[in-house]
């Protein structure tokens, strides 16, 4: 057992031997006596006491842990550095200068271990030019596939000769050679009799008659300057013409089975104003007055009118929302609020509304009239004062603010259990 423990003490001692021993300067922070001390090292074997304590510490460590101590990355299993071969360290080698400019970048790089920017820009700054370059890589254009440019349809000298599309569009525009329809454009070609019949019908027809999009035929008709002469238009009888204006234009394009922007077109083209609507009713000018003075609200409600029909005469006229000033209150009507009127009646005659009347009256502190107001009876008064205004309004099915001013105004204290101060 002991033999196997010295065994373990051992191996860990030895992998933790580069930390203390690896370095030029090193520190070694140990445990004596509960307190630490600190040793610098300057390339000196350690004494016999440090190296116990070191074999007893490192014994205690997983190697997870020890790996984290001594700053060792630790791989990850399974994983595989690709296209490193060698580690490079940071200084060039000898042996990694005169390679530069021999071989490609690439190649370097990869039995180098570094980056292909930094051999780039070593090769660079040792003034050598690159191995191999764009043009050289670059796949040189033959005489025979030049030749064939222009003779054969781009997709099929691609296929020929292994080069993208892209690739031959650009070598024959450079060379300004022009094209050679492909097999789907000369099976499609536009043929003699197609071509007769554009502009002599609508486009629509000649496509479903052809069996080409519309939009194709139209593009073909614009592109051979031919003026469209054929289109589905119906044409405006004097009949129609005369029904423009007698009714809304919805009302006569479903009559006439147009469309209605059809019909406002042709109403504008003609001069004739939209029809009046006969429930319209003009704007007088004490009415425009009340805009400056009232909001659209109010101004709706006195007049008849929908607030949208207001806002958009009063947007009409430019006239600003107006800043409604605080109404002061009379004493008169503070002497209303006292419990004479309730406040639904009393906001209608005071022209104001139910919560400006509630916020004064709770103001003044002056109580609301009840419009069921309860007769108080002597036996009613005598619970006043023995239990709590609560429970006693329970039990008389009133508020409890309702009883609490009745027992204020006879004076009566309220209730105050036994024993309580």
């Amino acid at each position: 057992m002991d033999t196997d423990k010295n065994k373990r003490f051992d191996a860990n001692y030895s992998e933790s031997k580069t930390f203390c021993f690896g370095a030029r300067r090193c520190r070694a922070i140990y445990s004596s006596r509960g307190l630490f001390s600190q040793l610098t090292l300057a390339g000196k074997i350690m004494t016999k006491p440090l190296t116990e304590a070191a074999k007893q510490y490192v014994a205690t460590k997983s190697r997870r842990e020890l790996e984290r101590i001594l700053h060792q990355p630790r791989a990850a299993a399974g994983t595989r550095k690709r296209n490193r071969i060698l580690s490079a360290s940071r200084l060039w080698q000898k042996w990694e200068v005169a390679l530069l400019g021999k071989i490609s970048d690439g190649e370097l790089a990869k039995q180098t271990g570094r980056a292909i920017a930094s051999v780039a820009f070593k090769r660079r700054s040792e003034g050598l030019p690159a191995k191999t370059s764009l043009r050289k890589l670059a796949r040189m254009w033959k005489e025979h596939e030049t030749a064939l440019l222009g003779k054969i349809s781009d997709e099929e000298l691609a296929r020929r000769t292994g080069r993208s599309i892209g690739s031959i569009r650009l070598r024959r525009i450079l060379r300004k050679i022009p094209a050679v329809p492909g097999r789907w454009k000369s099976e499609h070609a536009w043929k003699s009799h197609e071509l007769a019949l554009l502009g002599k019908l609508p486009d629509k027809e000649i496509a479903r008659k052809i069996g080409r999009p519309a939009d194709a035929v139209q593009a073909k008709r614009k592109k051979l300057g031919i003026s469209y002469t054929a289109a589905l238009r119906r044409g405006w009888p004097a009949a129609e013409a005369k029904l423009l204006g007698t009714a809304p234009d919805k009302v006569i394009a479903r009559r006439l089975n147009r469309s209605e922007k059809a019909v406002t077109v042709r109403r504008i083209r003609l001069g004739i104003q939209a029809f009046a609507n006969p429930d319209y009713r003009m704007w007088q000018k004490w009415e425009d007055k009340l805009l400056k003075h009232c909001r659209d609200k109010e101004v709706a409600a006195r007049l008849n009118r929908s607030p949208g029909s207001v806002n958009q005469r009063r947007l009409r006229l430019g006239i600003p929302i107006p800043k409604l000033r605080h109404r002061p209150w009379t004493r008169r009507q503070d002497i209303l609020l006292v419990g004479t009127i309730p406040d639904q009646l009393l906001a209608k005659r005071l022209d104001r509304s139910v919560a400006a009347i509630k916020s004064r009256r709770r103001f003044l502190r002056d109580p609301a009239l009840n419009p069921y107001p309860h007769n108080w009876a002597r036996k009613d008064d005598a619970l006043l004062g023995r239990a709590p205004d609560t429970q006693i309004a329970r039990q008389l099915k009133l508020s409890r603010h309702g009883i609490r001013f009745r027992r204020v105004s006879l004076g009566i204290p309220a209730f105050r259990p036994r024993g309580a101060n």
